[in-house]
């Protein structure tokens, strides 16, 4: 087994490097994953996680990347919503939060 860069553990098969959480995944359900199908791990993982079949779950592919999505869309609000209030701060009295900054164009005119 190698883990990669993004912390993933690999196993060696016979034409390639697979993940080792789907190994394991078809080995408990005793057949290869489907297309629709992911492996997740049930509480997130560490390097014994990978072989222990009770810490992994396959799931359908729709609903989780769904959820997996809007989960990602509501933490990039969050940050960018904390990148603004930090930016208001830098602009000091000047920045009413209840109101929208008027973007500045190229040549220092506002847009109105």
């Amino acid at each position: 087994m190698r883990q990669a860069p993004n912390g993933y553990w690999y196993t060696k098969c016979e034409s390639s490097w697979r993940l080792t959480h789907h190994l394991t995944a078809e080995k408990k359900l005793g057949r290869p994953l489907r297309e629709d199908e992911r492996v997740h791990f049930k509480s997130g993982f560490t390097r014994e996680d990978y072989d222990n079949p009770n810490a992994i779950e396959v799931v359908l592919q729709g609903k989780s990347s769904a959820r997996r999505r809007l989960a990602q869309i509501e933490a990039r609000i969050e940050d960018l919503q904390l990148e603004a209030e930090e930016l208001r701060k830098e602009l000091g009295a000047h920045a009413d939060p209840t109101q929208p900054i008027k973007a500045e164009l190229h040549y220092g005119l506002s847009r109105d």
